[in-house]
């Protein structure tokens, strides 16, 4: 619950400031929302939860610096073919993420970032927070496309259950497509981490996947 609270409270604060400094620039603002699909799976590819949810999110531009903050809300329940756990109950899944890049060559940028979600009811699967560092790329396949992948490592985390990782790993990709004029864009995007949590000795590794369709105006 701290990792949900410290998560939309810094989604919160860069949004706003966001929106301040786009007024009070010539920085470029972007606000986005879509639909997604994820799973969650926990001791093995078994015990998978899986469903639907809505987010948005907003992206702050400069020179040479970027700021993105967003926010997703769904509802997950066991895949068919799970095996262990405690039945079918649908559990509804809060999640938040804040990270900074700041480009070191062209368009590869360093980046650093927070994430965190929750799930209700609690401890039918973990809450999870982690911090990440890694690489975030760009490149404009034509004037109407632009490309990006991203790696990081997850050197923290923190689990609602108690145990610990070592460095997790999280990767992404996706696609922006639109107008000439680069005001309203249509977007796809993948992304997967994974974290090898132990709990007394044992394994509990827990990962995560989520596909996301949106749009996006600039």
């Amino acid at each position: 619950m701290r990792g949900r609270r410290r998560a939309f409270a810094a989604a919160g604060l860069v949004f706003a400031m966001g929106v301040g400094a786009s007024v009070a620039s010539a920085q470029s603002l972007s606000i986005g929302a879509g639909v997604s699909r994820g799973t969650l799976d926990e001791f093995t590819d078994a015990d998978r939860h899986a469903g639907f949810g809505a987010g948005g999110w907003a992206r702050l531009e400069g020179s040479r610096w970027s700021v993105e903050a967003d926010a997703s809300f769904g509802s997950v329940s066991r895949s068919e073919d799970a095996e262990s756990g405690s039945g079918d109950e649908s559990l509804t899944l809060t999640a938040g993420s804040v990270h900074a890049r700041y480009a070191v060559w062209r368009t590869l940028s360093a980046e650093v970032g927070f994430r965190s979600r929750s799930l209700d009811p609690e401890f039918v699967l973990q809450d999870a927070a982690s911090a990440s560092v890694g690489l975030h790329y760009a490149a404009d396949l034509t004037s109407l496309a632009e490309v990006w992948v991203r790696g990081a490592m997850l050197p923290w985390s923190s689990f609602s259950g108690g145990g610990e990782a070592g460095v997790g790993v999280a990767v992404g990709m996706g696609v922006r497509v639109g107008r000439s004029d680069g005001r309203l864009r249509g977007v796809m995007s993948y992304g997967f981490d994974r974290l090898d949590r132990t709990v007394r000795g044992v394994d509990v590794p827990v990962q995560a996947e989520r596909f996301e369709v949106g749009v996006e105006y600039a």
